[in-house]
C-alpha cells in the first residue's frame, strides 16, 4: 500500500514539476521524511541535533541546478500528503509549514525533513528545510523551525547563518 501511495504520487510530481528542465531521475531523487515520533527536544539540547545533516547533503546535492517554485510546491504538498499517512492533521501540517514562511515565492527553500514530536513538553512539528540565500543552483544551507502545534507560532528557529 505505502509502495502504491509513493508510485502515485511520483508521478503526479513528475508531472507538476515539468519546468526542471532535469531527468525525472533527478526529480524524483530524494523525498522528504515526514516521522511522528516521542522526541522532546529541549532548549539546550536541540542545536546540537538539528539539522539532520545526512538529508540535507542529500537534497543539497540532488536538487542544486534543479530548483523551481513548482518542485518547492510539490515536495510540500507530498510532506502534508505523508503527515496525513501517519493519521495527523493535514491542515495542521498546512498551518505549522505556513508559519515558517518557507513557502513564499521569495524563499529559496525545499522541505526535506518533517517530524511530529514535542519542545520542551509542547506539541510541535520540527520543520527542517535545504535552503539558499540567493542563488537556487545551490541549496547547501538550511533552517530548522519548530512550530507549536496550538499556537502556530515558530518556537524555534534555527539557521546556519
Amino acid at each position: 500500500m505505502k509502495t502504491t501511495i509513493l508510485a502515485v504520487f511520483s508521478l503526479l510530481l513528475l508531472e507538476s514539476c515539468e519546468d526542471l528542465g532535469g531527468s525525472a531521475a533527478n526529480v524524483l531523487s530524494e523525498l522528504p521524511e515526514v516521522v511522528l515520533t516521542q522526541t522532546n527536544y529541549l532548549p539546550n539540547t536541540i542545536h546540537t541535533i538539528l539539522p539532520t545533516r545526512g538529508r540535507l547533503q542529500k537534497f543539497a546535492q540532488a536538487y542544486a541546478g534543479n530548483y523551481s517554485e513548482s518542485l518547492k510546491q510539490s515536495l510540500a504538498a507530498y510532506a502534508e500528503q505523508q503527515a496525513c499517512v501517519l493519521g495527523l492533521s493535514r491542515t495542521e501540517f498546512a498551518r505549522c509549514l505556513a508559519a515558517t514562511g518557507q513557502q513564499d515565492p521569495s524563499a529559496i527553500a525545499l522541505i526535506y525533513r518533517a517530524e511530529r514530536a514535542r519542545y520542551d513538553l509542547r506539541d510541535c512539528w520540527v520543520l527542517e528545510f535545504a535552503c539558499s540565500h540567493s542563488d537556487p543552483a545551490s541549496l547547501g544551507h538550511y533552517r530548522c523551525f519548530v512550530i507549536d502545534v496550538a499556537t502556530y507560532d515558530v518556537l524555534l528557529s534555527i539557521t546556519c547563518r
